[in-house]
C-alpha cells in the first residue's frame, strides 16, 4: 500500500466548487431534489471527497447524522438470483449499527421489532430517525455502487437504498463512474453533478497535492523508497515530454510516487510500463489489499480505449468513430468502456475520461517511439 491510495485527511485537497454545493444541499430546509449523485471516471476524487464530508459530518458540532454505506460489503459475491444478493448477516450489523449512531442524536428512539423482512426493518427504522425532528437531515452517503453488477445493484437499489429514502427527512449522496447506472427511486429523486466539471482542477490543486505527498513521503527517509524526495519538485514534473497536463488526482500521486522511486540515472525517469502500470491501476483501483475493485479490461477493450484516445478529438461521436475506422458505440468493446465510467456521454459527443485520455495518448506515443527505434536497430 501506498501513501497516497486510500483516504488520508492530511493528503486531500479540498474541492470547494463541489463541495459548496453539497453542503448547502446537506443543510437547506427544503431540496427540490434528495439524492445528489457524483459522476465521474474513475480516480477522479469521489470518494475522497465523500471521505471528507463523513468526517466533518461526524465531528460533534455537526449535528448531524451521517451514514456510511461501502455497497461491496453488503452483497454476497457473485450471487445472481435476487434473494441471494443481499448479505443478511451484513445487512443485520449494518441496522445494529444505524441504531446505536442514532441513538447518540436521538437518545429517545424506540427499538426496532427484528421482523424477517430486513429492508422493512430499515424502512421502520429510518421512519422513527425522521419522528426525531432532528436539527439537520441525515444523509445516507454510498460508495461503491458500481463496483457490483448491474444485475446486484438493481436489487441493492430496491432492497436497501430506495428504504433510506422512504421518508421525506433524508438524504443520499452517492458517488459512481456511469451516469446511466443508478436504479430505482434514487435514479427518480436525483440531481446529478460531474465532478470534473463543478470542480474542475488547477495547477495549483496538482501542485499542493504534490508537496502534501512528498512531505509525507520525507517523512520516511529510513524506508528508502524515496531516495528523491528531498530534491524533487513540481516544477520538474512539468519538463517531463507528457502530454497528461497533471489534472487527475489519482494519476497524479500514481505517477508521483513512481518518479521517488525510480533510479535518476536512468534515462527516462517515467517508462512505457510505468504508464501501462498507472492506466490498470486507475481503471481496477485497488483495495488495500491489493485485490482490484474492478476487473481489468481484456487486452482488445484496452487497446479500443488507446485507439479512441490516440486517435479522435477530444470530444467525439459516432461519424467520428465510423470516419476511423473504431468500433461503434453499441460494439461490446464500447459497452464495456461506457459501463466501466472510462468513456463519458454528453450527447451527441463522447469523450475519453479527462486525465486518462492525455495518458493514454502518452503510452501510444511511447509505443510509436519504441516500435520506431526497434525497426532502426
Amino acid at each position: 500500500m501506498t501513501l497516497w491510495q486510500h483516504y488520508d485527511s492530511t493528503l486531500f485537497v479540498d474541492r470547494p466548487g463541489i463541495r459548496d454545493v453539497i453542503l448547502a444541499w446537506a443543510d437547506a430546509e427544503v431540496v427540490d431534489r434528495r439524492v445528489i449523485s457524483i459522476i465521474a471516471p474513475p480516480g477522479a476524487g469521489k470518494t475522497w471527497l465523500m471521505k471528507d464530508l463523513y468526517e466533518e459530518w461526524g465531528k460533534p458540532e455537526a449535528r448531524r447524522f451521517a451514514v456510511w454505506l461501502n455497497i461491496p460489503r453488503f452483497v454476497t459475491p457473485h450471487a445472481t438470483d435476487p434473494d441471494e444478493v443481499l448479505d443478511a448477516a451484513e445487512i443485520g450489523d449494518l441496522i445494529a449499527e444505524i441504531e446505536t449512531a442514532a441513538r447518540r442524536h436521538c437518545p429517545r428512539l424506540p427499538g426496532v421489532d427484528r421482523i424477517p423482512d430486513q429492508p422493512a426493518i430499515i424502512s421502520r427504522l429510518v421512519e422513527l430517525v425522521c419522528e426525531c425532528n432532528l436539527a439537520r437531515a441525515p444523509v445516507i452517503i454510498v460508495d461503491g455502487y458500481d463496483e457490483i453488477s448491474p444485475e446486484q445493484a438493481a436489487v441493492v437499489s430496491l432492497r436497501l437504498l430506495d428504504r433510506f429514502l422512504d421518508r421525506d427527512c433524508t438524504r443520499m449522496l452517492i458517488a459512481y463512474r456511469d451516469p446511466w447506472r443508478l436504479d430505482g427511486a434514487a435514479r427518480r429523486t436525483q440531481r446529478t453533478l460531474y465532478l470534473l466539471e463543478a470542480s474542475p482542477l488547477s495547477e495549483d490543486f496538482a501542485k499542493t497535492q504534490f508537496e502534501q505527498l512528498r512531505e509525507l513521503a520525507c517523512q520516511e527517509p529510513q524506508s528508502g523508497r524515496y531516495p528523491q524526495a528531498q530534491e524533487f519538485s513540481f516544477e520538474r514534473l512539468k519538463t517531463l515530454p507528457l502530454e497528461y497536463p497533471w489534472n487527475h488526482p489519482f494519476i497524479n500521486a500514481f505517477l508521483f510516487d513512481r518518479l521517488l522511486r525510480c533510479d535518476p540515472a536512468r534515462r527516462t525517469l517515467l517508462s512505457q510500463q510505468d504508464l501501462l502500470d498507472c492506466c490498470t491501476a486507475v481503471i481496477t483501483r485497488p483495495t488495500p489489499g491489493g485485490v482490484p475493485c474492478y476487473a481489468m479490461l481484456e487486452p482488445e477493450v484496452f487497446e479500443c480505449l488507446v485507439d479512441l484516445a490516440a486517435g479522435l478529438a477530444e470530444e467525439w461521436n459516432s461519424a467520428d468513430l465510423e470516419a476511423a475506422g473504431l468500433p461503434n458505440v453499441l460494439d461490446p468493446r464500447m459497452k464495456k468502456l461506457f459501463q466501466y465510467g472510462l468513456i463519458t456521454d454528453h450527447v451527441p459527443y463522447y469523450r475519453v475520461g479527462e486525465g486518462l485520455r492525455e495518458l493514454l495518448r502518452d503510452l501510444h506515443e511511447m509505443r510509436k517511439k519504441k516500435t520506431k527505434e526497434s525497426s532502426h536497430e
